[in-house]
């Protein structure tokens, strides 16, 4: 699994995304920065399962992110705890770019 993040200035948040290791997308989400929640703003190329198009992470300013144990962790925890409701990060996208 390969991790990658990039700042969307006017939303205020970092946007995650995990790819497989057969590269392939897994998911993208926005972690907010300030005091408020931010949806929307995933890639229009991103469609889970499907192989990342060549050029795509240098297009939306993509860059490699080595989160931390404890990162992992509270991923993992959040992936158990959305299909324990049958969700997924991926699904709280209101629009594309």
């Amino acid at each position: 699994m390969k991790t990658y993040k990039r700042y969307l200035r006017g939303a205020n948040s970092y946007q995650i995304l995990i790819v497989s290791d057969d590269n392939k997308f897994e998911s993208v989400w926005n972690e907010p920065c300030g005091a408020h929640q931010t949806l929307g703003f995933c890639p229009s190329e991103f469609e889970e399962g499907k192989t990342v198009p060549r050029g795509f992470l240098s297009k939306y300013g993509f860059k490699k992110f080595n989160p931390s144990d404890p990162w992992m962790d509270w991923y993992n925890t959040r992936l158990e705890m959305l299909a324990e409701r049958g969700e997924k990060i991926t699904g709280n996208f209101t629009g594309n770019f």
